[in-house]
């Protein structure tokens, strides 16, 4: 199990969020990486993770990646945003628990444990959005030398 694969499958599970209410959308475009602008909204951009390594045996490394997403949505109505995202905040968590090991690229995952809705400025815009992190163990075998 490598990094870029569970990262890869992060990002293709991510092209299928899609919500019905308050309005019928889908997620327009996911970075996996941050952009230096904004396309298309509604978006989730993928940061670099955070990586904590644990060696549990002689043989047995265990690494645990934390993940900031960020969803951005884009409404003149400030009302209509924010229950946009509370809709994908709901359909973030159905989507990843239909996708437990990101089709076997990681052992496991946990969350996405999700941050209060809020106003997000990307370069000098203003989007609706909200951050999302996303916790996945990789258990990988190492041959590790004293």
């Amino acid at each position: 199990m490598a990094w870029a694969d569970a990262k890869a499958r992060i990002v293709e599970v991510l092209e299928t969020l899609e919500i019905t209410e308050p309005e019928a959308q889908t997620i327009k475009r996911v970075y996996p990486n941050p952009p230096g602008t904004i396309g298309d909204v509604p978006c989730v951009i993928v940061y670099p993770p955070a990586l904590t390594v644990v060696r549990q045996s002689s043989s047995l490394r265990k690494k645990v990646y934390t993940i900031r997403m960020l969803l951005l949505v884009k409404d003149a109505d400030l009302s209509q945003a924010a229950a946009l995202v509370d809709a994908y905040r709901e359909a973030m968590i159905d989507l990843f628990d239909t996708d437990l090991t990101l089709n076997y690229t990681a052992s496991i995952i946990d969350g996405p444990n999700i941050d209060a809705a809020a106003d997000f400025i990307v370069g000098d815009r203003h989007y609706t959005g909200m951050d999302c992190i996303l916790g996945i163990t990789l258990m990988e075998a190492a041959n590790y030398q004293p």
